[in-house]
């Protein structure tokens, strides 16, 4: 893997290949995967590098889609901490789309619920949570959803 990352790298037109892949391995705690071939790894393993690749070259705004969605949660909770000390040591801003609200309020400073293609709600994690009168974001993801589904099913009934 070190290899292929080193490649990526070189491609981002990262200096010091070598010092960026092993460093990006370490953030999120897999510097043990770094001699393993591609095809050896599972398919968490590979989402992991994937992670690990995609903060290589320490973008400014760093777009993840369910980052750890495919994950084992003791390396999940590796990953959002990875991520976290990713942002806080390089200033990069995170933009991730999920549906694990555990992820989302460990992650996120400012989080926008959408139904249905609308924005319904755009705020902190802790004031989304209390303007739905939960305490947490999961019953207001599931508070939506069931919105969302009852208004589907209004549109398709005839009038």
């Amino acid at each position: 893997m070190r290899e292929a990352l080193g490649v990526f790298a070189g491609w981002y037109g990262v200096r010091h290949e070598k010092a960026a892949v092993a460093e990006a391995l370490e953030r999120f705690e897999i510097s043990h995967l770094g001699d393993r071939f591609a095809a050896a790894l599972s398919s968490g393993q590979r989402t992991l590098v994937g992670i690990v690749k995609a903060t290589l070259h320490n973008p400014a705004l760093l777009v993840l889609d369910e980052p750890t969605a495919s994950l084992d949660p003791d390396v999940g909770l590796r990953v959002r901490q990875g991520l976290l000390r990713f942002c806080a040591t390089t200033g990069a801003a995170l933009l991730i789309t999920s549906h694990d609200m555990r992820e989302v309020e460990m992650l996120t400073e400012r989080l926008i619920f959408l139904a249905n293609g609308q924005v319904v709600a755009n705020d902190t994690p802790a004031a989304i949570s209390a303007e739905f009168g939960y305490d947490d974001l999961e019953g207001v993801f599931l508070q939506l959803a069931d919105e969302s589904r009852l208004g589907e099913q209004e549109m398709r009934s005839p009038t």
